[in-house]
């Protein structure tokens, strides 16, 4: 199903919020599939049962597995090389209207990202 899409990110150690601009993307059952407005990036945000994956194909590719209740992985690759990090879900949920998670990404036992990405999702008649 074609759907709008606005993501918000919030940096829980600022505090700062982002909210990107709103972009047509693909609701599946367990799949929201878009492209960044300002980079064009592709993404695939997957929902499934305890994991979420988040999948962003660009120039730097990235895939995060967040797991609840266990420790996760984030594997960024860039014409430069490849990282795996670790990843910790505190929160998530997958609503009609908001796909979110809070999450962190960890690199030698510190923490390098701390956020809430938040999906509003607007469903087109």
């Amino acid at each position: 199903m074609r759907v709008r899409m606005v993501m918000k990110r919030t940096d829980l150690s600022s505090g700062e919020e982002e909210v990107f601009p709103a972009v047509s993307a693909i609701l599946r059952d367990t799949d929201l599939l878009y492209r960044e407005a300002d980079t064009g990036a592709s993404v695939c945000v997957s929902f499934k049962d305890d994991t979420v994956v988040i999948e962003r194909k660009a120039e730097i590719t990235s895939r995060t597995v967040l797991h609840k209740n266990r420790q996760g992985t984030s594997v960024v690759s860039s014409p430069y090389g490849t990282m795996e990090l670790h990843t910790y879900m505190a929160d998530f949920a997958k609503m009609f209207d908001k796909w979110a998670v809070t999450y962190k990404i960890t690199y030698s036992e510190e923490t390098a990202v701390e956020q809430k990405i938040e999906w509003m999702i607007m469903r087109q008649s």
